[in-house]
């Protein structure tokens, strides 16, 4: 038999959040049942660490919301020490900083 028929494919990818390892050897023209399943097992993987990541990422996105509503919130109380600005993030450079309040005046 040829040896240059069968073309072996590789593939290896790293979950970013887990940091495993996956990979699936397979040779061309003759891929069996077990390889098969590796292959559904794999992509299987992937989309359940593709929601977690999702997941992950609209949490943050809600702390950061519920961050900003708290420190909106203390500065109309006056309770905080340090104001923040509540102005959406952007590329530029930021124009103004947290002005620390001076509470030996209170």
């Amino acid at each position: 038999m040829d040896r240059n028929y069968f073309i072996q494919v590789t593939e290896v990818w790293k979950c970013l959040l887990c940091n495993s390892r996956a990979t699936t050897n397979t040779l061309k023209h003759s891929m069996t049942e077990q390889n098969k399943a590796q292959v559904k097992d794999i992509e299987r993987r992937k989309l359940q660490h593709v929601k977690a990541s999702i997941s992950e990422t609209s949490d943050l996105h809600k702390a950061i919301q519920i961050e900003r509503e708290e420190s909106e919130d203390y500065e109309t109380r006056g309770k905080s020490k340090v104001r923040f600005s509540t102005k959406e993030f952007t590329d530029q450079e930021p124009t103004s900083y947290g002005e620390i309040l001076d509470d030996s005046k209170s």
